[in-house]
């Protein structure tokens, strides 16, 4: 066998990418990157590692000369079992500490922003391999790359090693880049979600009382909603004003065309409800809202008003080159969308603010069929609301 075929890399997965396996073989006498294409059963070669995935365990066996070691590791929300272990994250989720059962400490991680590790330290064997965005750093042979699920990523260019498939919906942006080149801000963990930072849980509760127990939202340790219909409850008795609730966040959490990303505040001085350039939503401001009932605005209304807002500037119009443009297209989307949850016709050319320049005092009439409301708000606050015909 030619000196420049001493190290191969296998990779199975499902047809609906899911990776399965991965076999690493080499010949432990030379260091250097394969140029052909072979199978395991064909290469030749005795030492190897395999890793199995199954769900959340994983069964690894190496395999050097003659010694042959196993280990199962089984992931858990936190951490892992291999003993136990538990991980400290950041607030992109990266993993920057590992402790164990006793509450010593086994692994430190130090990242530059697009994850390449500029300091890292780890005890007793235990390099556990989850780190960046809590993925899986595949470092044998000096690979030194992330597995992002449909694409490895290289943390040392901030690139991934193929095209985006949702590549067509960005033009302005390359195929190759990693969260649209803004890493201190986003993550990209599918590239098809709902990721919320900051008061992440009131967001989540919001959600959970307008679904009103007929489908359940949470949220995981990088701040990924998930969302799934309560098992045993009739979908066929929620009110049109649920439904139509149901329908604009599954989209958004379950669609795959994007992901939409939100920085969730309460009672900021700095966002009024909503704001498109932060991509922020204040909850403390729609908390202080009828959250229903009460036309044309309510809570339940505003929140999912938001959420397709941000949805629509992040995914749906992301290639529109003027941000006005853009703009406008979103909040045309969450007028209709709010004017379906709260049944009643919204005039998307009212909403009008008003307050004095230079302040953070005022108010916004809301206008619809069914009646008129305003919103009172104090430094950028929400303070109170009156309806009127």
């Amino acid at each position: 066998m030619g000196a420049l075929h001493q190290i191969l890399h296998y990779y199975t997965y499902s047809a609906s990418g899911v990776k399965l396996k991965t076999e690493q073989r080499y010949d432990p006498t030379l260091q250097l990157s394969p140029v052909q294409t072979t199978t395991p059963a064909t290469d030749g070669f005795t030492d190897y590692k395999n890793t199995d995935y199954v769900g959340n365990i994983i069964y690894e066996t190496e395999k050097k000369g003659t010694a042959v070691t196993n280990k199962t590791r089984i992931l858990v929300d936190g951490g892992y079992i291999e003993g136990y272990h538990y991980y400290l994250n950041d607030h992109l989720g990266n993993n920057r500490m590992t402790v164990n059962q006793n509450g010593v400490k086994t692994q430190w991680n130090h990242y530059y922003p697009f994850g390449t590790a500029f300091a890292d330290k780890y005890d007793n064997g235990t390099n556990q391999p989850y780190k960046y965005n809590g993925k899986e750093l595949d470092q044998m042979h000096g690979l030194n790359l992330y597995d992002y699920s449909a694409r490895y990523y290289e943390s040392a260019i901030g690139r991934f090693t193929t095209v985006d498939p949702l590549a067509e919906k960005y033009y302005s942006i390359s195929p190759y880049a990693y969260c649209a080149n803004n890493p201190l801000r986003y993550v990209d963990l599918k590239g098809d979600s709902l990721t919320y930072h900051g008061d992440r849980d009131a967001a989540i509760n919001m959600h959970n009382t307008h679904l009103g127990g007929y489908y359940t939202t949470s949220i995981d340790e990088n701040g990924l909603v998930s969302m799934s219909a309560v098992s045993g409850m009739d979908l066929s008795k929620m009110t049109p004003e649920q439904k139509a609730y149901a329908d604009v966040l599954d989209a958004v959490v379950n669609g795959t065309d994007g992901m939409t990303t939100i920085d969730i505040v309460e009672n900021s001085s700095d966002v009024l409800i909503g704001d498109l350039q932060l991509s922020a939503i204040d909850v403390g401001d729609i908390s202080k809202l009828p959250q229903s009932g009460l036309l044309p605005s309510n809570g339940m209304g505003a929140m999912i008003h938001e959420v397709k807002e941000q949805y629509n500037v992040q995914v749906v119009n992301r290639g529109d080159k003027s941000s006005n443009l853009k703009n406008w297209k979103a909040h045309m989307g969450g007028s209709n969308t709010e004017s379906k949850v709260v049944g009643a016709g919204i005039n998307p050319d009212r909403p009008t603010t008003t307050f004095p320049s230079g302040s953070k005092d005022g108010y916004i009439d809301v206008s619809s069929n069914k009646g008129n409301a305003r919103i009172h708000f104090r430094n950028y606050n929400v303070t109170g609301v009156s309806y009127f015909k």
